[in-house]
């Protein structure tokens, strides 16, 4: 569980994990509207590419419930009318991407949560699944990715 705002070292991540030919690895990218109930699309579209892939049925929950706790967090604390996301398979780990336009609030990381409040974990469940996760901010100031990865094996 490594949390990662340096950008370079983002990029070093995802240069790392390129896609390799053959059944089983690649890439899905789309957009979603920026509204709650895009949600529910981005889980369902994340499950079929995973399962299409073969990607173990555990692995496949843990990925899904991370992306849908990052895709919450962009409908309800960033500005903007689309969010963006891209899940890929590669040889040793499936990488999910969350960009959206910009942001309500400038930090992003796991906050103690009221015992009694209803929300205000995803982030630590992000934490606690993912192999690593972090925040990269545009070099336009223009948005963000919130992005996380989930080793295929161990």
């Amino acid at each position: 569980m490594a949390f990662i705002t340096d950008h370079r070292a983002h990029e070093q991540l995802r240069s790392a994990a390129k896609e390799l030919p053959g059944q089983g690895h690649g890439s899905d990218a789309f957009t979603l509207p920026s509204r709650r109930d895009s949600v529910a699309g981005a889980r369902h579209r994340v499950r079929t590419e995973l399962e299409r892939r073969n990607v173990p049925a555990e692995l496949c929950d843990h990925a899904v419930l991370v992306l849908s706790e990052l895709v919450t967090n962009a409908v309800l604390h960033a500005t903007g009318a689309v969010i963006g996301c891209e899940v890929r398979v590669t040889a040793d780990q499936v990488r999910l991407d969350v960009h959206d336009q910009g942001t309500r609030d400038g930090v992003v990381g796991p906050r103690p949560a009221d015992s009694r409040a209803e929300s205000g974990r995803g982030l630590i469940l992000v934490d606690s699944l993912a192999g690593a996760w972090g925040v990269v901010t545009h070099e336009n100031g223009a948005g963000r990715t919130v992005w996380a990865t989930l080793p295929l094996h161990g």
